[in-house]
């Protein structure tokens, strides 16, 4: 999950109107499926769908890799039921044994740690995967598996862009935008302009460019129309000069 600062910028950028500051602020805030609040040391925790995105998927991994080795359905929903509630006690317990004003640090110490997990699994499953794809000796020097994925493919993420120099255009602006903290304007600009110009293809669905976006540690939910974003033309400079 991302850690942000808690200040008006950054609620503004998660989406906060003046209507929702009227009419329903403190649900907004306190309730939102995206993001969670951490009042006490004035941060702000995104990612929340994509933490439940990431379980499901390294859930469904796990089941496949149990029926592929021809363990049975109900066997697999079984341990997984027992660890749930294992877990459940564990918790509890672990939260009966600190003091009130702990636990808060806790249970957010605890999500991340369990986020690190998840991507530390995945990026194993994965990398395994494409070795045995490419037939890539795990002894085999960095370099040498760099230079295998190139000869299969200059274009790394041929179903988002249109040609190696499209992400490559890509890679320039995402390290430009590093430097700021306006994931969502910056990156719904980037898909509408790169668009525009065929960079990306043009059937390309706004989930897809976001699950890509994950990829990068950029976990947005959505993306905005350009019509809503402002600073543009600092943008469309930025895009003009790299």
């Amino acid at each position: 999950m991302k850690c942000i600062d808690l200040n008006i910028e950054n609620l503004h950028a998660l989406g906060l109107t003046e209507e929702i500051f009227k009419n329903n602020f403190e649900e907004w805030l306190f309730k939102n499926e995206d993001f969670f609040v951490d009042i006490n040391n004035s941060k702000i925790y995104v990612g929340k769908v994509r933490l439940k995105k990431d379980i499901h998927q390294l859930f469904e991994i796990i089941k496949k890799n149990h029926l592929d080795n021809g363990g049975k359905l109900e066997d697999f929903e079984k341990d997984i039921l027992e660890t749930r509630v294992n877990l459940k006690k564990k918790i509890d317990n672990t939260l009966d044994n600190i003091p009130d004003e702990l636990k808060y640090d806790f249970l957010t110490n605890s999500l991340i740690k369990l986020e690190d997990k998840l991507t530390e699994k995945k990026d194993q499953y994965y990398t395994e995967k494409l070795n045995s794809i490419l037939q890539i000796d795990d002894n085999q020097d960095v370099t040498t598996q760099q230079n295998e994925l190139s000869k299969q493919n200059d274009n790394p993420y041929p179903r988002i862009f249109t040609s190696v120099g499209a992400y490559l255009k890509f890679t320039n602006l995402r390290n430009e935008f590093e430097k700021t903290n306006q994931d969502l304007a910056n990156y719904s600009f980037v898909f509408h302009r790169m668009k525009k110009d065929n960079l990306i293809y043009k059937d390309l669905k706004q989930i897809e460019y976001i699950d890509f976006l994950s990829f990068f540690e950029i976990h947005l939910d959505r993306l905005k129309p350009l019509s809503q974003l402002g600073n543009n033309d600092l943008r469309e400079g930025i895009y003009n000069r790299i």
